[in-house]
Order: C-alpha cells, then structure tokens, then sequence
C-alpha cells in the first residue's frame, strides 16, 4: 500500500507555465489525500506552491519547494531552509564561466535572472540554463568540483524543450 505521492509541478502536474490544475488531476487527488500523503516536490518558489497546494487541497503535507531547498510543514511554514552563499554564488559562476546561455537566482521566493539583483537575500537556489544536450553536458563538466559541496541536479526546462534547467 503507497503511504505518500509527490507531485512535481511544471512538466507534470501542469503542462505549461500559468497553467492551473485541471478538474481531472483535483478530482483524483481529492479521492486519494484521505489513504496516502499527497504533497508537492517542485522548484516552484514558496508563494508559487502555495497557491497550488490550496487548490488541491493539501495544506495538511509536508511539501519540498524551492528545488529542495525548503520544506514546507502543515501549518505552511518553512520548517527546513539550505541556502547559498554569496561567496559559493561568486564560485559556481566563476566555474560554469560563460558557458550558461542564462542564470537564475532564488532569493527570498523570488526569481531573479541576474546576480546583482540579489542584494543581501537568502539565495537557495542558482540555476543554470542551457539549450542544448552538449551545452547541459559542458556545463556539468565544468561544475564538478561544486558536486563536492553542493547538489547538482539537471532538469527539463519548461520554456526551452531542447534545454536544462542545471
């Protein structure tokens, strides 16, 4: 008997960006939260999921946002925060070099696309964004000695199909 489905957001749950919940999948998982845990694993920021998680009806999960950088508990606080360092930022980017087609910033629930919009913000998560299958595979090449220290994880990109989200 399954005890807990995670459902990832963009690709999955939605199909596109400003999409909403279709009746189908709300249907389905208000027949199912009573039986097994249903919560959200997504990149999605903490204002991004919450919203979600009121439409399906889920507040009373745990939920993994911000690309595991934060996990909300039921009462929809943040119970568990990893961040970035300004410094480490400084580093990843000078090991990726100019080698990324774009960079995106999580800092305080918000996405930024540049470096020097992030101020003295909690930042956890850096992106990197590529648009081909060789450019994805340059860029972790250049990023291994960041896999000592940090998670590197390589998803779809929702805006570019060819491309990653690194």
């Amino acid at each position: 008997m399954y005890k807990l489905l995670l459902l990832d957001v963009d690709g999955t749950l939605l199909k596109q960006k400003g999409d909403s919940v279709s009746l189908v999948v709300q249907r389905a998982v208000v027949q199912i939260k009573n039986s097994v845990h249903v919560s959200l694993c997504t990149g999605r920021t903490h204002q991004d999921a919450k919203q979600l998680i009121e439409d399906l009806g889920i507040a009373s999960s745990y939920h993994v946002i911000e690309s595991g950088a934060k996990v909300l508990n039921p009462q929809g606080e943040e119970e568990n925060v990893k961040s970035v360092s300004l410094g480490d930022i400084e580093w990843i980017l000078a090991e990726a070099g100019s080698t990324p087609a774009a960079y995106g910033f999580c800092a305080d629930g918000i996405w930024l696309d540049s470096p020097e919009k992030i101020g003295s913000g909690l930042v956890t998560t850096v992106a990197l964004h590529s648009h081909s299958k060789q450019q994805t595979d340059l860029i972790m090449s250049k990023l291994e000695r960041v896999g000592d220290k940090y998670h590197i994880g390589v998803g779809s990109h929702w805006q570019i199909k060819e491309g990653a989200f690194i």
